[in-house]
């Protein structure tokens, strides 16, 4: 099984989450990316773009390959963006980290305060009907 890492700033750090698309619970450590800012955008759902002195905290996801394509298909890769980038912990620093961006999307800067775009269950509907879509439910 290949190993990839995926940095989570959103709604995968959520083991219900993570369980719904993948399976599974998915191991994590806690990190940081530098130089990009969290926004929330119109549609409910938070993202990454470079923003100069910026840090958003987050987890590094240790998953298979073949999760990463499930997690690229609930990602929609035609809203976000999947690119290569370095993160932090208090103990190293990991190259080539994965990360889910919306480069150009407009949004407002989000603080980390309060609530965050949509319900639990708003997500977990969602996620139900994404997976009627691909033949899963």
């Amino acid at each position: 099984m290949v190993v990839e890492s995926l940095f989570s700033y959103g709604t995968l750090q959520d083991p219900m989450v993570q369980t719904a698309l993948l399976g599974k619970i998915l191991p994590f450590q806690k990190a940081w990316i530098l130089n990009w800012g969290l926004y929330m955008g119109a549609d409910g759902y938070l993202f990454v773009k470079p923003l100069l002195g910026a840090r958003v905290q987050g987890r590094i996801l240790a998953l298979a390959t073949a999760d990463l394509a499930l997690i690229d298909l609930w990602e929609n890769c035609d809203v976000y963006s999947r690119e290569s980038c370095k993160a932090f912990s208090d103990e190293t620093s990991f190259n080539d980290v994965w990360l889910y961006t919306r480069r150009a999307a407009q949004g407002e800067i989000f603080s980390g305060q309060g609530f965050h775009g949509k319900t639990r269950g708003e997500l977990m509907e969602d996620i139900r009907a994404h997976m009627k879509t691909l033949g899963q439910a």
